[in-house]
């Protein structure tokens, strides 16, 4: 998909989302995380530039943006071949 000169491209991911709110070494590990299950994040030009519930954010989101969407994968888990796999991929040091 293309983009018009000055938009930048435009990416975004729905999926369960889990991220810190505050530092879980510090504070109570129930209270420190974050678990959203239909999460969305909009990125411009590989730079984060909102996230939020899906529900919330959908109309935010525009419509020449390139969706991937991961909803409905069973607590951030795929099922392939009997064995449960990362949702997302690993990154190896070279």
């Amino acid at each position: 998909m293309q983009t018009t000169a000055g938009e930048g491209s435009i990416n975004a991911l729905r999926g369960t989302l889990i991220f810190c709110r505050d530092d879980p070494f510090l504070t109570d590990p129930g209270t420190a995380f974050v678990c959203e299950p239909d999460g969305l994040v909009i990125c411009r030009d590989g730079v984060i530039e909102a996230v939020g519930p899906y529900a919330a954010m959908k109309a935010a989101l525009p419509s020449n943006a390139v969706l991937a969407d991961h909803s409905g994968c069973q607590d951030g888990v795929r099922r392939q071949r009997g064995r449960r796999t990362p949702s997302l991929p690993t990154i190896r040091a070279a």
